[in-house]
């Protein structure tokens, strides 16, 4: 009738959904196909990087990418680390034609037939741009460093919105512990405790965050009397949180004999609490 908005049945609004599924599919596919042929063909590059971030935000439990992505990230870092700027710059003076060095050598020849009142003024402007071309290429050096550190946090934020999808994907935290060893400081190792109490907040008993938090505690060499004092606040918020209990059980093991008659007094009391 009208005036009567039409309600949809239950198979209209199947066969969209199920339309809807088909081109999330396609779309799928496609990008699967493109990774592969880039991966199998030896490409280490950032768009191949881009191309597997777009397929992991969506789905991120696929471990085989995650496992792809560390290799792409790896040649990245490799290439940015593994010789610097001024390493460059020794490389390519070695590679000098034999012309360039003479021409080199001819210089040093002209300068000792100058007179000697000249020679003080060369010298010191060859010594002031050697001084500049240092300064320049530490510079860069710097700046190549700031690009690797970049790239690393840019793939830490990238973890993080793929723990949004899903915080229990195994193989995310297992990426995560991966960068976070490539430069373990200190900064670093809190930033990771805290995003342990962020996510332990979500979910108490997502044991894939328990234990990286084991790691990262052990890698930073975190004292167990702080953890214990971690455990005991998510205790007494929830006095169920079992797996808070089981870590501290482990904690305790390499306690002293104090430690544990104080462990036994402070359960005897919430027993009654």
């Amino acid at each position: 009738m009208h005036g009567r908005l039409k309600v949809k049945t239950t198979a209209e609004k199947e066969a969209e959904r199920a339309k809807e599924r088909e081109k999330k599919k396609a779309v799928y596919l496609g990008a699967m196909a493109k990774i592969r042929h880039l991966y199998n063909s030896g490409d280490r590059s950032e768009k191949l990087l881009v191309l597997l971030g777009q397929v992991l935000e969506r789905v991120p439990e696929f471990t085989t990418l995650w496992n792809w992505r560390r290799t792409v990230l790896g040649e990245l870092l490799k290439k940015r680390e593994e010789v610097g700027v001024l390493d460059k710059e020794k490389e390519k003076d070695k590679q000098l034609p034999s012309s360039e060095m003479k021409k080199e050598d001819g210089k040093e020849d002209d300068c000792e037939d100058q007179k000697e009142d000249n020679n003080e003024d060369d010298n010191a402007i060859a010594e002031k741009m050697e001084k500049e071309r240092v300064e320049y290429l530490i510079e860069e050096e710097k700046k190549e460093k700031e690009r690797v550190e970049q790239l690393i946090e840019g793939e830490k934020k990238f973890v993080v919105r793929c723990l949004e999808v899903n915080p229990k994907a195994y193989a995310l935290w297992l990426h995560r512990r991966w960068l976070v060893c490539l430069h373990p400081t200190d900064e670093v190792i809190k930033r990771e405790i805290d995003l342990c109490n962020l996510y332990l907040k979500f979910d108490e008993r997502n044991f894939h965050c328990w234990d990286y938090r084991r790691f990262v505690v052990n890698l930073g060499g975190i004292s167990m009397v702080e953890e214990l004092t971690t455990t005991t606040a998510l205790i007494e918020r929830n006095f169920s949180n079992y797996s808070a209990w089981h870590y501290r059980s482990t904690l305790l093991d390499t306690g002293s004999a104090d430690t544990v008659n104080k462990e036994l007094e402070w359960t005897q009391n919430a027993y009654f609490t």
